[in-house]
């Protein structure tokens, strides 16, 4: 079985972390450059930087220059005139290079949220109301995204882009945290649930990922739901995504939420007393 990913963390994964919003702009600004088919030599060349500067930039090595930023939306298509300030609002200045808190809740937050995940190496996710996207089913997904456009009917991304779904058992260590109050929730209704729930099960079977249950009366019981990505170099990116997409990192404000996640994961039930319960709340929804 899986090890929570949180098990064995390197030194580095706290200490120096590049902003949060540098991490999130680059890899934003990394899918739309390949959304308009254009390399690094190319996009560079204008902007009289070389190649390998601007893949730091991506890959939020170093700072990213508000010239540059403001250069390279519109060369990839974005025409919004209010974009650019939008996503200069996430990148810290440079004289406060490695703030560690970012929000962002501007079109296409979500967008961006998904690029993070699929660039994720692991990913450990803990819920209190929703399951996660990664582990929905089709009609459990059409019911949670109609409720979250009720709550915030933020606008889409001014480029539609293709972003890659994150699957469980397709090469990235995924973990869920699941609150017990999620077993007895059914959303989508009784007959939804249930099979929502069976996937669960369905992919514990088939060691496509770690889900584990926290029942009511274990003490460690993270304040929120919350997720705690493992990113490139190692470095740990928190998010917070509820009305809008709240991201953490470095050693004061992500490793509170590290530290959370390892004490809910070793207070959660074992694999196979999880798997146990999952199948017994589907049951109990499909008998009605």
């Amino acid at each position: 079985m899986m090890q929570h990913l949180t098990d064995q963390t390197p030194s580095t994964a706290f200490d120096d972390a590049p902003s949060p919003g540098a991490i999130v702009v680059g890899l934003y600004l990394r899918a739309l450059r390949g959304h308009s088919s254009q390399t690094l030599r190319s996009v560079a060349f204008p902007l009289r930087c070389t190649p390998a500067a601007l893949s730091q930039m991506e890959r939020a090595e170093i700072p990213m220059p508000p010239a540059v930023l403001k250069a390279l939306l519109p060369m990839y298509g974005v025409a919004d005139p209010m974009h650019g300030p939008a996503i200069q609002q996430l990148l810290p200045q440079s004289e406060s290079w490695r703030r560690h808190k970012c929000l962002d809740p501007h079109p296409g937050a979500r967008a961006r949220l998904a690029l993070c995940e699929y660039a994720a190496t692991a990913i450990c996710f803990h819920t209190r109301f929703w399951i996660p996207r990664a582990f929905q089913v089709p009609g459990y997904a059409q019911m949670a995204s109609q409720a979250l456009m009720r709550l915030d009917p933020t606008r889409p991304a001014p480029v539609p882009l293709t972003v890659p779904t994150l699957r469980p058992g397709e090469g990235q260590h995924l973990t869920l945290l699941l609150d017990e109050a999620v077993l007895m929730r059914p959303l989508g209704g009784r007959d939804v649930m249930s099979r929502q729930l069976n996937h669960l099960a369905d992919l514990i079977e088939r060691d496509a990922a770690t889900i584990l249950v926290l029942p009511f009366d274990r003490p460690a019981h993270p304040s929120a739901s919350v997720s705690e990505l493992v990113m490139g170099g190692g470095h740990r990116l928190v998010v917070h995504d509820s009305l809008s997409v709240a991201y953490e990192t470095g050693p004061k404000h992500a490793l509170a939420i590290h530290e959370a996640l390892n004490g809910a994961a070793a207070a959660a039930l074992s694999t196979d007393e999880s798997y146990a319960w999952i199948n017994r709340a589907a049951a109990a929804l499909s008998q009605g």
